[in-house]
């Protein structure tokens, strides 16, 4: 289903953005 297809892209999608974000907080850590 449709629903389910952007359910799967925004879990991928959160899965990179959090990536990106530990690594960013891992270079500057403001903490």
């Amino acid at each position: 289903s449709i629903v389910a297809y952007i359910y799967l892209i925004l879990t991928l999608g959160l899965s990179l953005v959090l990536r990106r974000v530990e690594k960013s907080l891992r270079r500057s850590p403001r903490g």
